[in-house]
């Protein structure tokens, strides 16, 4: 077998090849000596092609192990994306349920407040006045960080308001006679309310000074007990 170079090969196994005339080299006819060397060069070549796979082997299995590491980064990415997504979401319609509640807490306290006002003077048993009364009543009540206030006069007292609200004359055919309602002399009629919690009320929407929290928590509770009485007075008869 004929070898364009003898470059790379051990020195030992150059000694077996002669330069031919025809510039390439050939295998030297020898004895014993030269089958060993000649054994030597294709253990060699068989040790090359064994390196030689093994490395291959290493390069592959070090790229396989890239391609999963990279697969699973993505894997993990996409449920974390996904994770993440959900919680955006949860966490939006946990704060939608709860801008929700708030408003209806709100509404709640602005008919509870708006009754216990307007409905000692409101017609006795007439449910649609009150309730039309206090819808309008509302319109001018807002809540500033949890506490009602008059819309665009929040130094203004709501039972000042509300006093201002019974005076206009469009409700009057919605409210009890002049002798019966607003501050000062109410009767008793038909042994309704009870001259104590009714004048206890009064005092209250005439007091000159804003109310305490205490004192609108207690005409909050005189308006809707003496609402009740009336009421309740008015199904009697």
């Amino acid at each position: 077998m004929a070898l364009e170079t003898l470059e790379g090969l051990p020195e030992e196994v150059t000694k077996l090849y002669a330069k031919g005339e025809d510039g390439k080299f050939h295998q030297r006819e020898a004895g014993d000596d030269a089958k060993g060397l000649k054994s030597a060069l294709q253990k060699e070549r068989e040790a090359r092609e064994i390196a030689e796979k093994a490395l291959k082997a290493k390069q592959d299995a070090e790229e396989n192990a890239k391609l999963e590491a990279e697969r699973k980064a993505l894997e993990s990415k996409g449920e974390y994306e996904k994770l993440s997504a959900k919680d955006k979401k949860d966490l939006q319609d946990l704060k939608a349920k709860l801008e929700t509640m708030a408003a209806e807490s709100e509404r709640k306290d602005k008919r509870n407040l708006a009754v216990s006002l307007l409905g000692p003077d409101v017609i006795p048993g007439d449910e649609e006045a009150l309730n039309y009364l206090a819808s309008i009543f509302e319109q001018g009540i807002e809540s500033a960080q949890g506490v009602l206030k008059v819309k665009g006069d929040p130094d203004k007292d709501i039972k000042a308001y509300a006093t201002e609200f019974k005076a206009n004359p469009r409700y009057a055919n919605f409210l009890r006679g002049s002798g019966a309602s607003g501050t000062g002399g109410n009767p008793n009629p038909g042994g309704g309310a009870p001259a104590s919690a009714r004048a206890k009320y009064d005092a209250l929407m005439a007091k000159a000074t804003p109310l305490t929290p205490s004192e609108n928590r207690e005409l909050v509770v005189l308006g809707g007990q003496l609402q009740t009485e009336l009421n309740n007075s008015s199904k009697k008869e």
